[in-house]
């Protein structure tokens, strides 16, 4: 089966968001009368879910969940439409229906966008709370570049950013009771801090630190790098012990 053909049509003015829970006088979806079943998009979506549901091993029950919750969200779908997950949400899990394996059939037809936020933006709306609101700016933004990557970075693992933020949030916090900004600090507050801790401790702060300013002056939001020419300093390994009879039995 072929997927609908897509021609041109007249973009929509404004993006506005759909409530599939209100059908004229209706509370409820009654597919005898609101379900459409000769739209295109929803007979492609019933022969997509069709196969999906035999790739996967989907129960009997969960294959009608899913062609109910397709009538309900594509009956009226028209071309260039896009369906979020925050419209579908509502309305199919007040019915139980699975807006998972849905959503999973309207991905694949390609008409589905998740506008969930990601875990990320979440952590980073809560971590950056009592930082002066000029320091805050400096540091999503820079959060945000090491996350998504730029024109001349390539994106981190999240585990390297959150791991960035809690090594120098102490230090942020302390200095947001001082300053609004971070062009007011200045090498001695790096320097201070940074005598403070010792050893790979140092070196990470330091490198978090480093990457901080390096964005926030090549943004224009700081005159001069506070982090430049400190030294790493070298990293003495520990000395290996040879171990007693005592310890290897």
């Amino acid at each position: 089966m072929p997927p609908p053909a897509s021609g041109w049509r007249q973009p929509p003015l404004f993006e506005a968001h759909r409530d599939f829970t209100d059908f004229t006088d209706f509370t409820r979806f009654d597919r005898r009368k609101h379900a459409r079943l000769d739209n295109p998009w929803l007979a492609w979506a019933r022969h997509v879910a069709h196969r999906l549901g035999e790739a996967h091993g989907w129960p009997r029950r969960v294959r009608l969940d899913v062609d109910r919750a397709l009538a309900i969200v594509l009956s009226g779908h028209m071309a260039g439409e896009v369906l979020r997950y925050s419209e579908l949400f509502p309305a199919l899990r007040s019915r139980g229906l699975s807006v998972e394996r849905t959503a999973e059939v309207l991905d694949h037809v390609g008409i589905f966008h998740d506008d969930r936020p990601s875990s990320f933006d979440q952590w980073l709306e809560r971590k950056p709370d009592g930082l002066a609101a000029g320091i805050r700016r400096d540091v999503e933004a820079w959060a945000r570049l090491l996350h998504d990557g730029g024109p001349r970075s390539h994106p981190r693992d999240v585990h390297t950013v959150w791991g960035y933020l809690n090594r120098i949030r102490p230090v942020l916090l302390e200095w947001s009771s001082r300053y609004d900004h971070l062009r007011e600090v200045a090498r001695d507050d790096i320097l201070s801090h940074l005598s403070t801790v010792h050893g790979s401790q140092r070196k990470h702060t330091l490198v978090a630190l480093r990457s901080l300013f390096t964005r926030a002056k090549n943004n224009g939001t700081i005159f001069k790098n506070p982090t430049s020419r400190i030294r790493v300093g070298q990293q003495e390994p520990g000395v290996i012990q040879p171990l007693d009879p005592g310890h290897v039995q």
